[in-house]
């Protein structure tokens, strides 16, 4: 998987929950995601009535397998640290940003960021950005590039994360298991038969099935 694949499939997933309205099944399901995070940013457990513009983002990432590089926040504020910290943040409004970028919003202009967006299309100066808890669902918002109201831009590392997808000869890219066979394969937890086969349609033994939920606890410790 390119990159651009991965970034387009990070879009293509989110755009799935457009229409989701708090409180109904496919915003449980994102909260849900975010709280199986292995360690709760804080210890902050999401409810379903929380604020969850952020939490979209990183449930999403956390369906995907991509809690590397989309990393574990609700805080609009302690995600930009995270993801400053890296070198990974962008405060120029006038930034051109590419397709599953994090979009910053700062309502009042007054330095203080309160809403959190994913980028899904760019068309010239044009954005189109999803984003969760708008007017409490997940809808889009289109807006220009320079708008007063952006504050900056988180960037994912979607290139580090593409590189390290496994693949696998006898798995096909458009699986519906494929991300959990390259996230078991990248988290150890399923090694395959041989360096480039899965076998995918095989049973696992119950053997197999002990190494793997062992291997599971260690990753959660």
């Amino acid at each position: 998987m390119t990159e651009l694949e991965l970034r387009r499939h990070f879009v293509e997933t989110l755009a799935g929950y457009v229409g989701a309205k708090e409180g109904d099944e496919r915003h449980r399901e994102l909260i849900d995601l975010y709280n199986s995070l292995p360690v709760l940013p804080r210890g902050y457990q999401m409810t379903y009535t929380a604020d969850w513009c952020v939490a979209t983002a990183v449930a999403i990432g956390v369906k995907l397998g991509l809690e590397d590089i989309i990393l574990p926040e609700c805080s609009c504020t302690r995600q930009i640290a995270q993801y400053r910290a890296l070198g990974r943040f962008m405060g120029d409004r006038n930034y051109v940003p590419q397709i599953a970028d994090f979009i910053i919003y700062d309502w009042q202009d007054n330095g203080d960021p309160d809403h959190w967006g994913t980028v899904e299309r760019v068309e010239g100066d044009r954005l189109t950005v999803i984003e969760g808890n708008m007017a409490d669902k997940v809808d889009r918002r289109y807006l220009n590039i320079g708008d007063s109201r952006i504050y900056g831009y988180c960037l994912p590392d979607y290139a580090s994360a593409a590189s390290a997808a496994v693949r696998f000869e006898d798995v096909a890219e458009d699986a519906w298991y494929a991300d959990a066979v390259s996230y078991c394969a990248r988290q150890g937890l399923m090694l395959g038969t041989s360096e480039s086969t899965f076998e995918p349609e095989r049973s696992v033994t119950r053997a197999e099935l002990a190494v793997v939920l062992q291997r599971l606890s260690q990753t959660q410790k």
